[in-house]
This record gives C-alpha cells, structure tokens and sequence, in this order.
C-alpha cells in the first residue's frame, strides 16, 4: 500500500480516546482534525477512575500535572443497613490501596469526573494548536488506496456538508460507532439488557456525602442498590448515581428529577439528603463486545467503538485511552514515512489480546457484584491497575533467547508491573542527578511521547564502543540517548563520546535506575530501548541489538 500522507489525520470523536490521540499525534508533529457530532462538550462524570497505567502514560504524554491537580485517590466506601440508611453495616475498599514505590510512584486509582479529565485534554490540545470542531458529524467514507474520502456534516451551520481527503481516519466514536459500522466490523459479544443500570449526576444540597456509599440490597438481594460518589473532589456539590437491579425501572427514572430523588429515598430511607438540579441521566446496559480487528488499511476504530464491556473494575475509559497512546507514535512514524506496516500491524496484534483479557475480568466481576454475598463490596484485583498490561508476545519487542525462556505471557501480568522485560511498562527511577546542573530527576520526566529513550548503562567496553558506533548512524529524531552513570561517578565531562551526543547524563545515584532495569552489573553495557508509549522495546548488549530492534519499526 502506498503511503500518501498529505493532510490532517481525521479523527471522529472527541472523548478520551480521541483526544489522547490527537496529542499523542501532535506531539509527533502530525497536523489532527478532531471532531464530535455533540454541539458542545458532555456533562456528566461517566468513567470516573483514572488507573495507575493510565496516570503513567498521562505523565509521558504532558498531561499528568493538571490531571493530578483536580483528581482525588477514590475515597473509602461504606455499605448502609438496607432497613436504615444511617447505620453503616460494612466498610470497604473498591480498589487495593498500595504504597508508592520508586519503580511505581503512581500506584493507585484516582478519581476525576469524566467531563473534568475531557476538559483538561481540550486545552492541552488546544496548547498544541488543535480545536474540538462540535457540532460536526463524521457521515460516511470510502476508502480510496491513498487515503479515505470522508463525508461530514456540521449541525453548528445549518446542516452543511462537506466532503474531504485525508490520509488516515480514526474512530473513536463509542459503541455506536459510524467507521466500525462503515467497515463492517463485527461487534461481537452480548448486551445484559436484563442489568440495566440508570445512572445521573445530581446537585446535592448542604453538607454533601463522604465517600462511596451503597445502599439497599447487597449480594443476590441487589436488585435495588444505590452506589454514589462525590465528584472526585471537584466541589461542585453534584452526587453521581447509580441505581440498578430488576427492581429499577430506569426508562421512567431517566431525565425525571422527580421519580430519580424518589426512588433514592425508597431505597436509601435518607429523606434528610436535599436534592437540587439533575444535570445528567441515561440508562446504561452493559454491552461485552469486541471487534476482530482494530485496522482496516487506512482506518482504525479504537476505544469503546472497538470493545464495550461492563463499567465493573474501571478499565473502559483506562484501556481506550491505552489504545490511543499505543496507537499515536506508530501512527505518526507511518504519517511521517519512517513507520513499516509491520508497525501498525502490531497495533492490533498488541491490544486485542489485552482487551480480551480484560472483558474476561471485568465480566467476571459484574457477575460477582450481582450474584455473589458481597455484592457490589467485592474488592477488585490488583490486575486492574493495569500495571501488568504487557506486550511480551509481540512482533516488534526483542527479546533474547533466555528472556523468552524465562518470560511468562499473559495479557495482564503481575511479574510485569516490575520485571522491566522487553514488552513490559519502563520502571520509573527516582534519585538521577544531572551531572551538569546537579538537578534532581527521575526516568519518567525524561520518557518522550515522540521518540524513543535508549538508557545507557554500565562501564565503557568494547560493547560501548560497538553501541556507540551504532547509535551515530540512526535517523535524526528517532530516539534520545540518556547515559546513565552508576553512583560514585562524576559523568559532567561525559556528554559526548565519540562523535555521540546523549540527550541527557545522570548519575543513578540511589541505584534505583540499574536496579528497576535489572542491570545492576557496571562492568557490562547495557542498552535499553523504551518506545514512546512507555513500554520496554529491548534490553541489548551491542549495537547489533539495537539495529535488529529498530529494524521492526522503521521502514
């Protein structure tokens, strides 16, 4: 397939997904149109659970500081006596609390209200030069060999269309998706229309409620159960709601103020909680579905328009933003004609493993939640934090013999959250000294979403020299070098070896570096190579490594 790659990549729908792409892409430098069919930006908080994965790659990306800034830790959570809605009956976490580590600063769930984290990326993206077109309706396309010719509608001026070339379109339209129904993708999988669930934002009166608190039934009684939440620490003083189980007649209850603040006081027996505006309602049913592939030539479908499952466990809004960071470098090398398709290939080899995993799981849990005696109590599995997504089984990771032999694969694996194997999330490593400022810094500031990272280990040798000769003669932007200096070594007059200039020189000097990349042996050079989506693409020990690896991605 000819790659023809004038203009701006097209992508329809401006979530999460669609606007962590159209970063991604513009921190590579590709032009981005994005654009959504609603006139202006979604109310309500919808998926609200921020994963620690998620934060990770957040803080490649540039975005993690505002994101941190508004997110709360998700509070502690109280079930109510079904009979009196004042007495707590039992205490419990949704997520497993963990304490930070220097290989996992981020080691636990945050809460930010959807409408809030898609507001943060609008102006990030705006920074970047890109603007949200609302009001524009992705209407149809066609492929044509050197680009997809798109239809769009623009509702905010009267209903005019127009009709424009682009080289590649992104669908990130959620699960009523117009380019996976225009690819005639199968959504295969099923709807549990008999666990619907109705779920609002209210504005709440006075002093508002702690925590997450349940209320009604519990285990195979919960069929009139009432989980909210405060906002995530936004201070808006708005409740979100869920009311499900076969005892709720959601279709009356959607967009009625009145019949949704009366069916909470049934079942919560707490008349004393005042009410104020409804500001968002819809009924949900959990949807667990899947497409076959990700990618058809020129178009892609990523997100809940690729995979729907139930809102169990907080993976949707988690792994669809990981499609899109998986997704934006690889895309933008092909953009750039430095990608092979071989790359893009392994978009769709890397995540629907992950994905099929990951409806396993959280289907799992939503039977959990409504059949089992704790019910909607069930602690998750540390698996939902996500920092055991690897990528050990795919076609553009390195790996040698003996990692192989000694790699166990599974799509969300616990030996990966710290192994630091080809195919596993880079470690973060605290305590690295600027040998030229004497700044303090850590692994992932330096993390780039537009390159790729070699860290630079070990003592000069005869690898170093082989390493080096190879890094001069890779393409100009591909990667940065960051020498790393064990502890107890100067490193300031060591910027440049050899013709080779390193982007950034440390000195590890807690060790957490040599340690999270298990190459704590000075005497031997090792080169790590970390791909822009925060994921470890080989650990070599000559230039030959880091040729055989660059040839899986580069055209």
């Amino acid at each position: 397939m000819a790659i023809d790659n004038q203009g701006s990549i097209l992508i329809s729908g401006a979530g999460p997904t669609g606007l962590a792409l159209a970063i991604a892409l513009r921190k590579n430098g590709v032009p981005v149109r994005i654009i959504s069919k609603a006139i202006e930006p979604q109310h309500g908080q919808r998926g609200s659970g921020v994963s620690p994965r998620t934060l990770e790659l957040h803080t490649i990306l540039g975005t993690a500081p505002k994101i941190l800034e508004v997110a709360v830790p998700i509070p502690p959570a109280h079930a109510y006596d079904p009979q009196d809605g004042t007495t707590i009956i039992k205490n419990f976490s949704l997520m497993p609390s963990r304490e930070p580590t220097p290989h996992i600063p981020l080691n636990n769930y945050f809460m930010i209200g959807q409408n809030y984290h898609e507001a943060i990326l609008r102006e990030y993206l705006e920074e970047l030069g890109t603007v949200v077109e609302h009001g524009t309706e992705l209407q149809s396309f066609t492929q044509t060999g050197d680009g997809v010719q798109v239809t769009l509608v623009n509702h905010a001026n009267g209903g005019s269309t127009e009709t424009v070339k682009v080289p590649w379109l992104v669908g990130a339209d959620g699960a009523h998706s117009v380019v996976r129904k225009g690819l005639g993708l199968e959504f295969l999988g099923e709807t549990k229309s008999e666990n619907k669930i109705l779920i609002c934002d209210i504005k709440v009166e006075g002093t508002r409620e702690v925590g997450l608190t349940c209320y009604g039934g519990s285990g195979a009684d919960a069929l009139t159960s009432i989980v909210l939440s405060r906002p995530s620490g936004q201070k808006d003083n708005i409740l979100w709601l869920a009311f499900m189980g076969h005892g709720i007649d959601a279709e009356s209850m959607v967009n009625s103020r009145e019949k949704t603040i009366e069916t909470f006081y049934e079942i919560s027996k707490r008349r004393d909680i005042k009410f104020g505006d409804l500001v968002a309602s819809a009924i949900y049913c959990p949807n667990i579905r899947m497409v076959k592939k990700m990618r058809v030539d020129r178009v892609f479908v990523l997100g809940d328009a690729a995979h729907c499952h139930s809102p169990t466990g907080g993976q949707g809004l988690n792994s669809s933003i990981q499609d899109s960071i998986n997704l934006g470098w690889k895309l933008a090398m092909a953009y750039h004609g430095s990608g092979s398709l071989k790359l893009l290939d392994s978009f769709d080899e890397e995540r629907l493993p992950v994905i099929a995993a990951m409806l396993n799981k959280t289907t799992d849990l939503l039977e959990t939640n409504i059949r089992s005696e704790e019910g909607i109590t069930a602690q998750r599995s540390t698996d939902f934090l996500q920092l055991g997504v690897n990528y050990r089984n795919s076609s553009i990771i390195l790996s040698d013999k003996s990692e192989k032999e000694n790699a166990r694969w599974l799509a969300y694996n616990p030996e990966s959250e710290t192994a630091a194997l080809p195919g596993d999330r880079a470690p973060d490593a605290p305590s690295l000294i600027d040998v030229n400022t004497g700044a303090k810094t850590n692994i992932f500031s330096i993390l780039s979403p537009s390159m790729h990272t070699i860290l630079l280990f070990g003592a000069p040798s005869n690898s170093y020299d082989d390493i080096l000769d190879t890094l001069k003669q890779l393409p100009s932007g591909l990667a940065q070098t960051v020498r790393i200096h064990p502890q107890g070594v100067d490193g300031s007059n060591l910027n440049a070896v050899d013709g080779v200039t390193f982007q950034v020189t440390v000195r590890d000097e807690g060790g957490y570096a040599a340690a999270g990349y298990n190459v704590e042996d000075s005497h031997k050079t090792w080169a790590v190579i970390i791909r822009p989506d925060g994921i470890v693409g080989a650990r070599v020990g000559s230039g030959e490594g880091i040729t055989d690896y660059f040839k899986l991605v580069l055209a």
